[in-house]
């Protein structure tokens, strides 16, 4: 009975820590994704500035019904932000969102600090200038989505391995 229970937790650890080393190895996926998200809701955006000629809350609620996950919540609590208060300043709210709602996501504080500076030219400056803030950070997203996923496919192999050989060796040390 006790060595069927060590083998049934020596199982668990190594289990656990492989599926540890699986989600490690998907992290690097996963903000590639979140970002091509990103850069789909900024060509939304680009368009409602453009063509649309919506105003921002407007604006952020459309890409919030045409985009998903993080990115999505992202867009629709900001126009309800600016839907709700009358004389906010959308670079604070915009700020206040990348800094408290964009923290589930799979973005890096480097990627977090780009899109809120974006917030410092929506609703501020003429439609020109929005959408160059607009296209910069869209040259951004493409180098970060490129370099995330070159970074995904060198340490994915390594960081599902390793969770195991862990696992592995968190069971030898214990037996």
């Amino acid at each position: 009975m006790d060595f069927a229970i060590r083998v049934i937790g020596a199982a668990m650890v190594c289990i656990s820590s492989t599926i540890v080393g699986y989600y490690l190895s998907m992290r690097n996926d996963f903000r590639a994704a979140d970002l091509r998200e990103f850069k789909r809701a900024l060509a939304i955006l680009k368009s409602e500035i453009e063509y649309s000629l919506n105003i921002l809350p407007f604006a952020c609620d459309n890409i919030a019904s045409k985009t998903q996950g993080e990115v999505s919540r992202f867009f629709q609590v900001v126009a309800a932000r600016l839907s709700d208060d009358d004389g906010v300043v959308v670079a604070q709210v915009w700020q206040e969102k990348v800094d408290n709602d964009l923290r589930n996501s799979h973005l890096i504080a480097e990627d977090a600090e780009q899109i809120a500076q974006l917030g410092k030219t929506l609703g501020y400056l003429d439609p020109e200038l929005q959408l160059r803030g607009i296209d910069i950070l869209n040259e951004y997203l493409d180098k970060n989505i490129e370099t995330a996923e070159a970074a995904a496919g060198k340490n994915k192999r390594m960081l599902r391995s390793l969770g195991f050989i862990c696992g592995l060796v968190v069971v030898v040390v214990l037996f």
